[in-house]
């Protein structure tokens, strides 16, 4: 990837990567970088949806043992 823009092949957009240096992208290489979070939410919001529905992932007060009065 190069440290400088680089107009007539398109890198264009800069983007800081691994440990803060910076290179130049072309729009499609960029755009794992800028959607990359808007996936995440959705997985994240799909994972909570399914667990509501069918209790996959358990809580610790649902395994701990029940007080006997």
């Amino acid at each position: 990837m190069p440290r400088a823009p680089q107009p007539e092949v398109g890198r264009i957009y800069p983007e800081w990567i691994h440990h803060g240096t910076l290179v130049y992208l072309t729009r499609i290489e960029r755009a794992p970088f800028e959607y990359s979070w808007y996936l995440f939410a959705i997985c994240a919001a799909g994972a909570y949806l399914l667990n509501r529905r069918w209790k996959a992932i358990r809580s610790r007060e649902d395994e701990m043992p029940k007080k006997l009065c």
